[in-house]
């Protein structure tokens, strides 16, 4: 993840966090405008509820030279102290249809209003963004048909 500030009118600051995949292309890669994903989770010990696809976001990435890249944070704060305003921006977001085939095995797929472009995507899962700065992405490719 990288952090890039921009001073806008002092002494607001503003900073975009965003998170890239190394390469211009993904290597799993489809012609499909509504790829099928099934994602499949281990049983949880009882304790807390099993993971679900709502857990995940798919995401439009921006190819640059040598990367993939999206924002996934946008901070904004004056006098030193930053105030979190938005998280993933929302303009890169596919919504998704989940559909339970079985426990804990969900058939995923964009909403019925998206069909996939040619470019980059990647799912994130939105709850695993550590302390780290580090990210769980599955990222694919469409490519014209």
């Amino acid at each position: 993840l990288e952090q890039r500030e921009s001073n806008t009118d002092p002494p607001l600051m503003s900073t975009s966090i965003k998170a890239k995949i190394p390469g211009p292309h993904a290597l799993l890669r489809t012609s499909e405008s509504k790829p099928v994903f099934y994602f499949c989770f281990p049983s949880t010990s009882g304790i807390t509820d099993s993971a679900t696809p709502s857990q995940f976001t798919l995401l439009i990435l921006d190819v640059k030279k040598d990367r993939r890249e999206t924002e996934v944070g946008h901070l904004k704060g004056a006098a030193g102290g930053y105030v979190y305003v938005t998280g993933i921006d929302k303009s890169n977001v596919i919504q998704i249809s989940a559909e339970k085939v079985r426990a804990n095995v969900f058939k995923v797929t964009p909403a019925s209003n998206w069909d996939l472009e040619r470019g980059e995507y990647a799912f994130i899962a939105t709850m695993k963004l550590s302390e780290t700065g580090v990210a769980s992405f599955f990222d694919f490719g469409v490519d014209a048909k």
